[in-house]
């Protein structure tokens, strides 16, 4: 008898689709949080920036933004011209990467403002890594519950290796 032929506790595939959107709710209720803190975090760096200025003006700031299950906390210089504001350009970091290289971020900000952008980035670091996990967790969540209901899409990868598995079986 496989994994497959078992039941579950509640004697019904779709138990494990109640497990996974449970834990799907549970990683949304976080995600929410983080939203929040990463939003406090863009003010303090606006406010704090704001009082280090001593009548400067840096065009370095971190953006949040929310889109669906998506959080997205990145660097950005905004752009104006006469007084208006223009647009952004994103600071680049390594492709795949939840941080930005401190080396590089300095260099795109005034000296004075250096300090609290890597203060700021330091603690903006923890929530990006964490933004990351949950959609890891969300997606190996959804991937367990179809495998273990037997929702799995047959795919010429996977019906080559059911093939070779049985074959190395009846051998």
């Amino acid at each position: 008898m496989n994994a497959h032929d078992q039941e579950n506790e509640s004697g019904s595939p779709t138990a494990y689709g109640k497990d996974a959107d449970a834990i799907k709710s549970r990683c949304q209720q976080m995600r929410a949080r983080i939203l929040v803190e990463a939003l406090a975090l863009s003010d303090e760096f606006v406010q704090r920036r704001t009082q280090a200025a001593g009548g400067l003006f840096d065009p370095l700031n971190l953006s949040v933004r929310a889109r669906g299950n998506s959080i997205q906390i990145y660097w950005v210089l905004m752009h104006f011209r006469e007084g208006r504001h223009k647009g952004t350009t994103n600071v680049p970091k390594n492709r795949g990467a939840t941080d930005y290289d401190l080396a590089k971020l300095k260099a795109r900000c005034a000296d004075w403002l250096q300090e609290i952008a890597v203060d700021i980035e330091m603690r903006a670091r923890p929530m990006r890594e964490s933004l990351k996990l949950l959609g890891e967790i969300e997606r190996a969540a959804d991937v367990v519950a179809r495998r273990m209901s037997g929702g799995t899409k047959a795919t010429p990868d996977t019906e080559a290796h059911a093939a070779t598995a049985h074959n190395s079986e009846t051998t």
